[in-house]
């Protein structure tokens, strides 16, 4: 049997939807084990194109949802942390990075955030206090004196 240009294309392009349709649930089970949750990935990534249009208000409302639905998600409770870092909020920016701690110990950055913002709301005794935490931790006893 001779097949002309159009029937080649035609018999190609359900040869591409076949594997498609194969590849594309064994990659999202792939990365759902991975990850744990790819709906929080998408809405982590939605979340990221809100700001990158300076729509924090609708971030920030999404935000929200994910760490209620689940309040393990590092990422959600870091970018919370830092739009509300950005918008002045420090006291519930402080919150959501010691969540962003309680998630991932090793979070140096985030004890460091803690710090300065305890500065800025004059709790310079917890602000040692952190510092020192991240010292111990990283085995330096010089860093609680920054």
């Amino acid at each position: 049997m001779v097949y002309n240009d159009t029937q080649k294309m035609n018999v190609f392009g359900e040869i591409i939807v076949y594997l498609l349709s194969i590849v594309v649930p064994i990659g999202v089970i792939l990365i759902t084990k991975a990850t744990g949750n790819i709906s929080e990935i998408i809405n982590i990534n939605i979340v990221r194109i809100c700001l990158l249009f300076d729509n924090t208000k609708q971030a920030k409302k999404m935000l929200i949802e994910i760490v209620t639905k689940n309040p393990e998600s590092y990422n959600g409770h870091k970018i919370l942390a830092m739009l509300y870092e950005k918008e002045g909020g420090q006291r519930k920016a402080v919150d959501e990075y010691a969540q962003v701690i309680s998630i991932n110990p090793k979070e140096y950055d985030a004890y460091f955030k803690v710090a300065t913002l305890l500065t800025d709301l004059d709790k310079k005794d917890l602000k040692y206090e952190v510092l020192k935490k991240v010292g111990d931790a990283v085995g330096n006893t010089q860093a609680y004196q920054l």
